[in-house]
């Protein structure tokens, strides 16, 4: 039996609705400290934990920080795993989930990526996350409102400007599918 983690870094995701406001959270496990909280607008689940996921691996990376990653989403993880999304959602969240595949498609992840270990966290034998928002047990944490956003066409070439990566064709690919199923469908 493995034992609960007492070192690394935790995140979460949650939302109210499915789809619906959604957010994420990084936690240091050791002491508790909210490393960061971002609400992400309208989106899934899914989509929210994947996004945190990847955000937590690149703030550990920016940091320099040798160290585990630990995700309760085997979505998440499959996600990252695979290096792009599989979800009928459209809306403004996948500008986020673009830079996210972006990133993952990155020199800098690819360098930084061999320090950082990313586990499944075992709920069952460890109970929830440390990063969990605590609203399954009735717990009264709140996410920050969501932010203000226009709706907006995003095209292939305003995410390479955001992004400041230099993409693969298969990557870019992959973000203008992204980007015209979500301009299609707004």
């Amino acid at each position: 039996m493995n034992e609960k983690p007492t070192k690394g870094i935790s995140v979460d995701a949650g939302t109210q609705g499915n789809p619906g406001l959604c957010f994420y959270r990084v936690v240091d496990i050791e002491d508790g400290t909210q490393l960061e909280e971002k609400n992400l607008g309208e989106g899934t689940n899914n989509l929210a934990e994947f996004i945190g996921l990847v955000n937590a691996i690149k703030g550990c990376i920016k940091s320099n920080l040798s160290t585990t990653v630990y995700t309760d989403s085997n979505t998440a993880l499959a996600w990252l795993r695979n290096k792009k999304v599989n979800s009928s959602y459209s809306g403004p969240i996948l500008l986020e989930v673009a830079k996210c595949i972006a990133y993952l498609n990155s020199d800098t992840y690819k360098l930084g990526r061999r320090k950082i270990n990313v586990e499944k966290w075992n709920t069952k034998q460890w109970g929830e996350i440390p990063a969990d928002f605590g609203r399954k047990s009735g717990g009264k944490s709140v996410p920050i409102p969501a932010p203000k956003t226009k709706e907006k066409s995003f095209t292939h070439t305003e995410i390479l400007l955001k992004t400041n990566y230099i993409l693969d064709q298969e990557t870019k690919e992959e973000i203008e599918f992204l980007l015209n199923f979500y301009n299609k469908n707004k």
